[in-house]
């Protein structure tokens, strides 16, 4: 950890999350069980704070780079969230900022932050 295949939660709620049994899936089925084994620090998640959930070596998760796949968290048989992609990129994550998504450098455990369109900003300021 952290290289290969990772996923990040961020909590905005105001109460603790344990994510210790929920599963995290790819369009077709392969996956990993969320465990003390596959986060950093620990499965519970503080308010406004973030979770890195990794494949560390020996899970299933493979998630596409080029073509569609999908990002599943469920608890048994109930889907809780999910999330399709197209065309991902080795090297950038994709990144949730105003409610849209952007494919972007990763910043494990940090707010996303979109650096072209602050250029942007700053050269039209």
């Amino acid at each position: 950890m952290p290289n290969g295949e990772w996923v990040e939660f961020y909590n905005s709620g105001n109460l603790a999350i344990d994510m210790k049994g929920l599963i995290l899936n790819d369009n077709y089925g392969q996956g990993i069980t969320i465990s003390d084994t596959n986060v950093l620090n620990s499965t519970i998640v503080q308010p406004n704070s973030f979770i890195l959930i990794y494949k560390n070596g020996n899970g299933k998760l493979e998630l596409n780079n080029d073509g569609f796949d999908k990002v599943i968290l469920s608890y048994k048989n109930v889907t809780i969230d999910e999330v399709s992609y197209f065309d991902s990129k080795e090297g950038f994550s994709w990144s949730k900022i105003n409610n849209l998504w952007r494919l972007l450098e990763p910043s494990p455990s940090k707010e996303n932050i979109d650096y072209v369109e602050e250029e942007e900003y700053d050269k039209n300021s």
